[in-house]
């Protein structure tokens, strides 16, 4: 490796002072110095200042916090070209609080190269520093795989900029894929973030969807715990379930796990339009419904086969490059739809938030009166299960107890919490049907001898004393039964059967020797299928 001739030479003219033995402060510290010109020579020679050109290894984050950011990747766009007034006000967040990250592993892939060139001018203009992971991360094998790079990259940068104090973190990450090409640098990114309003606190991302489902060539990600275990839960998705059938590897995985309980809550679907619209002449008809729009932040080419991927992105190439020349894709974003449809957007989404509140309020009065109820019958019935399911039961309460506290837990969650619970009380609710059935068995009895007993006086008794004897002794057995067994359900049935048997009898023998005339008691049919119709029997022999 070839040194400077200014380092040679004064390398050269001094090297002899190391040697004299009068000067050691001065050997000392010409070997220092000397030590450092050769790292700094060693240094440029590994790191070149071009982030573009295939052999680049320098630092993965390149920052545009100025026109003239020294590791900022050369192209034939300056910012003097493009001719972009300040970014208007808006009432949106800094843009210096975001950032961009992306992944180019083929170094000499000029499609992609090219692609992300695409980006620098809007990152001069704002500031955006970016996110290059340019080497694999997973290719060496384990149990994810190459595929799985992206997710892995993401969280650690997200870590590392947790690590960092908060008024000097990024607040949210733009991921864009390398087949995104950026066709107006006017649009802020902060145009689509969510209002700061309580509601909107614990969004920490924004994605698109398609007909196929979640689509994660663009979105933006909030610097946050929330994002480490989601990216963390991602990672671990193959490890944990690696029979899954992901058709679209780590997207269709990241789709699986922001619908799990922890994440389905903290994140929204947002229109592709904002920041991942399609190229929708080069991929399936589906691409028609989210087609790029004159105006539009970027363009996706996502999908087509390679060449017509060359031939589309090519064509993209030069939109954009007119947008920097001639401004036909470039608009002032205060000229576009965006603001607006951004602001109503959010609107909507809070009303929603706030309907979705009072049902979860509604939802949570019925939690508890479900949980009351559950608890009464472990006080009524606990002793007639197990120790195992009344411990499965203790447990379903207490989730349900931490589902309602946690305001973060939706209507839905609620009722699943409920479902679950109740799921754990089956044991508990037999014996609580079979206690109704008593208790409803229990009311027919009492009130068929409150019945006997007024037919009774009703009754001229003298006329057959051995028949009303007979209706005396079964009302006082059918008291016993209910006195010292009220829970078995058969012999008072069989009393009640017994008694209505009874007053037929003397119904009819006190109608036969008074030569006819009403009579009989009526009984009430018992919620077990008791024998009412008896009764009824009896009392039209008494009528004919």
């Amino acid at each position: 490796m070839a040194l400077p001739k200014e380092i040679s030479y004064w390398l050269t003219h001094h090297i002899t002072q190391l040697t004299h033995p009068s000067k050691p402060l001065l050997r000392l510290t010409l070997f220092i110095l000397t030590t450092l010109l050769l790292l700094l020579a060693a240094s440029k020679a590994l790191f070149p200042t071009n982030p573009y050109t295939p052999h680049f290894t320098s630092p993965d984050r390149i920052d545009y916090s100025s026109s003239h950011a020294p590791n900022a990747p050369s192209t034939h766009y300056t910012p003097s070209d493009l001719h972009l007034p300040a970014p208007p006000s808006l009432g949106i967040a800094p843009e210096s609080r975001i950032g961009k990250i992306s992944i180019l592993l083929n170094g000499k892939d000029e499609l992609m190269n090219h692609a992300l060139r695409t980006h620098e001018a809007h990152n001069r203009r704002f500031g955006y520093p970016l996110y290059i992971l340019r080497h694999g991360l997973l290719d060496g094998g384990g149990v994810v795989g190459g595929e799985w790079n992206k997710p892995a990259y993401l969280l650690g940068v997200v870590i590392e900029e947790m690590r960092k104090p908060v008024g000097e973190r990024l607040e949210w990450l733009f991921w864009h894929d390398a087949d995104t090409i950026l066709l107006n640098p006017h649009i802020p990114l902060s145009l689509f973030l969510p209002p700061s309003l309580p509601s909107t606190q614990n969004i920490h991302l924004l994605a698109t969807a398609d007909p196929r489902g979640l689509n994660t060539g663009a979105f933006l990600l909030r610097i946050h715990p929330w994002s480490i275990s989601l990216l963390t839960a991602l990672l671990a998705h193959p490890t944990f379930f690696p029979s899954a059938q992901l058709e679209y590897r780590d997207q269709s995985a990241m789709a699986l796990v922001l619908a799990l309980p922890p994440f389905r809550n903290h994140w929204v679907e947002v229109p592709p339009r904002w920041f991942n619209a399609y190229a929708a002449e080069l991929g399936d008809q589906w691409t028609h419904e989210f087609p790029v729009r004159r105006g539009d932040l970027l363009v996706h080419v996502a999908g087509p086969p390679a060449q017509a991927r060359e031939e589309g992105m090519g064509m993209w190439f030069e939109r954009s490059e007119q947008t920097l020349e001639k401004g036909e894709w470039a608009v002032e974003v205060r000229k576009t739809s965006l603001p607006g449809e951004v602001e109503r957007f959010w609107r909507e989404w809070g009303e929603e938030a706030e309907e979705r509140g009072r049902e979860r309020e509604g939802v949570r009065g019925e939690v508890l009166e479900v949980g009351r109820r559950v608890e009464g019958w472990l006080g009524e019935f606990g002793g007639g299960v197990s120790e195992e399911e009344r411990g499965r039961i203790y447990e379903g309460l207490r989730g349900l107890k931490g589902r309602v506290e946690d305001e973060e837990v939706d209507a839905v969650g609620l009722r699943e919490g409920m479902e679950e619970l109740m799921e754990t009380t089956t044991p508990l609710r037999l014996l609580l049907a079979t206690h109704q059935k008593s208790l409803t068995l229990t009311r027919d009895a009492h009130a068929l001898i409150l019945e006997a007993e007024r037919f009774l006086l009703d009754q001229n008794i003298s006329r057959d004393p051995a028949t009303a004897l007979r209706l005396q002794e079964q009302l006082e057995n059918m008291r016993e039964v209910l006195a010292r067994e009220p829970d078995d359900r058969g012999k008072i049935r069989a009393g009640m059967d017994k008694l209505r048997e009874a007053a037929q009898e003397f119904a009819v023998r006190a109608d036969g020797e008074s030569g006819g005339g009403e009579g009989g008691m009526e009984g009430g049919d018992t919620a077990d299928g008791g024998g009412g119709g008896g009764d009824r029997q009896g009392g039209e022999a008494t009528t004919r």
